[in-house]
């Protein structure tokens, strides 16, 4: 068994490393001829594929959710992060609310489709070294939102849980985020196994169970924003079964 898992593993590698080699030229094409709407559905196609590839190679997934989520006003939704595949599982089957990330600075360059379609996305990128860079970053990622009833996604966790323990939120992106869209809706996204499956080099463990979970969505109304992330962290740790 350890052996077939091993093999999985590595070709699930190869076909991660293909799939995102192969879509990043096609990609630059697409958004140079065709468009940021027409290079926008192409990476919900790439995360279409990284998704079912997750199953494909030995790990059963499932998305859930019970709510009727609007199209015409900015959302906000706040996971928590166990790993880079908690990402593709969000792109994919919340692309009807067009979501755009806020990353980690160290994802900017150096992978192939990835790195590209968040800086052409309007991804906000979090530098820990250039705080006001930072600030400035999600400011424009809130006005986007804002301006194009998209979905803003935040991991307020900052650093990723792999053994799946949640840990505290900061609330200084969600701050950020609600400055120029302070009608969001708050909506927490549960994300499980994903921390499981992770391996080194791009590769993946198999025979577990990955899950997006999508939890009740709540308006901020009179909340101050520390009681907005720890009601979204309330909502999550009751759906991973952990204390708030």
């Amino acid at each position: 068994m350890k052996l077939i898992n091993y093999i999985k593993g590595s070709l699930f590698r190869i076909v991660f490393l293909f799939t995102i080699l192969i879509f990043h030229p096609i990609q630059w094409l697409t958004y140079n001829l065709l468009g940021a709407r027409a290079q926008e559905k192409l990476i919900y196609a790439l995360n279409a594929i990284l998704t079912y590839s997750i199953q494909f190679f030995g790990n059963k997934i499932q998305f859930t959710n019970e709510y009727e989520l609007p199209v015409d006003r900015p959302l906000i939704f706040i996971a928590n992060h166990q790993s880079m595949w908690d990402i593709v599982g969000i792109y994919w089957f919340l692309r009807a609310y067009r979501p755009v990330f806020v990353s980690k600075v160290e994802l900017k360059k150096g992978i192939p489709s990835i790195s590209y379609n968040l800086r052409k996305s309007g991804a906000a990128f979090v530098d820990l070294e250039d705080k006001k860079e930072t600030i400035r970053d999600i400011l424009k990622l809130s006005q986007k939102i804002a301006d194009e009833s998209r979905a803003a996604v935040i991991f307020p966790e900052g650093r990723r849980s792999r053994d799946g323990i949640l840990k505290e939120f900061a609330y200084g992106g969600v701050t950020a985020l609600l400055k120029k869209a302070p009608k969001a809706l708050i909506v927490p996204i549960t994300v499980q196994g994903t921390g499981a499956i992770t391996a080194r080099k791009y590769k993946i463990h198999t025979g577990k169970q990955v899950s997006w979970t999508v939890m009740e969505p709540f308006e901020i109304g009179d909340l101050a924003i520390p009681e907005i992330t720890e009601k979204a962290r309330a909502a999550i740790a009751a759906e991973l079964g952990q204390q708030p």
